[in-house]
């Protein structure tokens, strides 16, 4: 009977307004009803409901800090373009050597200030480089993410309000 069954109903948007219930009773036996239509197979939602899976690691991503975005295009970067990761490594070089020559500088009062001006210039060239590399590849995957957004969107949303390339 009808009454030995946990069921649960909920009704979506996707694009238009869909209900869906799911019954399940003490023996196992599962009913599916989409828009109070019996379905055989829970894989007929996919029809009905465009979803992407999102682990934890694309969570942090997503809401995470700047720097971890910064390490995912890095990484990519690297992968795809041996030369941007000797860029990067060389950057962080410098940064290094630039950052132990303050602490010296600190610690000792040295009066030789004249000798972080070339760390700069060398920063700056590797940090221009780096974030060129890095505009260009989002700007080549960018038409991809809008054509995939839209289609999970299911075109309910309006891109450029939400995805955006930084200049």
């Amino acid at each position: 009977s009808e009454e030995n069954y946990l069921r649960v109903i909920g009704e979506g948007f996707c694009p238009q307004k869909t209900k869906v219930e799911v019954a399940l009773s003490l023996d196992g036996e599962k009913k599916l009803k989409i828009n109070d239509s019996p379905h055989k197979k829970v894989t007929d939602l996919y029809s009905y409901f465009q979803t992407v899976s999102i682990s934890s690691d694309d969570i942090s991503l997503i809401l995470g800090a700047p720097a971890r975005k910064r390490r995912f295009l890095d990484l990519n970067l690297s992968f795809a373009h041996p030369v941007y990761l000797d860029t990067l490594l060389d950057y962080h070089k410098v940064l290094e050597q630039r950052n132990k020559f303050l602490k010296e500088y600190r610690e000792r009062k040295e009066s030789n200030w004249e000798g972080q001006s070339g760390f700069k210039v060398q920063l700056v060239q590797l940090g221009t480089e780096i974030i060129k590399r890095r505009k260009n590849f989002l700007e080549q995957i960018f038409p991809q993410a809008q054509k995939y957004y839209q289609e999970i969107s299911a075109g309910m949303v309006n891109n450029s309000q939400h995805i955006s390339i930084i200049d």
